[in-house]
């Protein structure tokens, strides 16, 4: 076979120099797709901010409502859905995107746990 079709196989060129690592062995380029984690960081932050912005106005509404529970199950209905079709259009994308959507509406969820979190030691009167 000729060496001069594929570089990468060339021993005597200059190109084989980049392949190399410091022991001389040659090295393997990272099959991780850098771009598609940041896709999917940046639809995980999205979806993130939709599903709890949605349960934050699906329970003010079920607060005002006379009947909350078809409010409340509408509302987890339409927020589990639309996550989950979320979900599988990224997954459609590559692992890579998928765990970056995952990681990063995880964090987004601690996030707003500890930002709505009342204050240690600030109990409502009239509590227990």
């Amino acid at each position: 076979m000729d060496d001069r079709a594929d570089p990468g196989r060339c021993r005597s060129g200059g190109a084989d120099l980049v392949d190399l690592d410091a022991q001389g062995r040659r090295r393997r380029m990272s099959g991780f797709d850098w771009g598609g984690l940041g896709v999917g960081a940046a639809a995980g932050l999205l979806a993130g901010v939709l599903f709890l912005g949605g349960l934050a106005l699906g329970m003010r509404l079920a607060l005002r409502s006379g009947r909350p529970m078809p409010v409340l199950v509408l509302s987890s209905a339409l927020r589990i859905a639309a996550l989950l079709g979320a979900v599988w259009l990224i997954a459609q994308n590559g692992l890579a995107m998928l765990a970056g959507f995952a990681l990063v509406l995880v964090a987004v969820r601690i996030a707003a746990v500890s930002l709505v979190r009342p204050a240690a030691g600030s109990e409502p009167r009239g509590w227990n």
